[in-house]
């Protein structure tokens, strides 16, 4: 594995995660997912600075 290969998150990607997950873990709170599209939506940060191919972003936001 090169070092170009790496991709690494800043500090700043991971405050702006965890101000989405303060702000958006409660709004779409259900029994039937919980908190899964808060949880979705905060770590859409990440996932969209660690893939950029639309499919792998799509199987990633699947997954989590």
């Amino acid at each position: 594995m090169t070092e170009e290969s790496v991709k690494k998150l800043s500090k700043k990607d991971l405050i702006k995660t965890w101000l989405t997950w303060i702000c958006w873990a409660q709004r779409c709170y259900n029994y039937e997912r919980l908190q899964g599209l808060g949880f979705c939506h905060a770590m859409s940060v990440v996932i969209k600075k660690l893939y950029h191919d639309k499919a792998e972003i799509s199987e990633a936001l699947t997954r989590s």
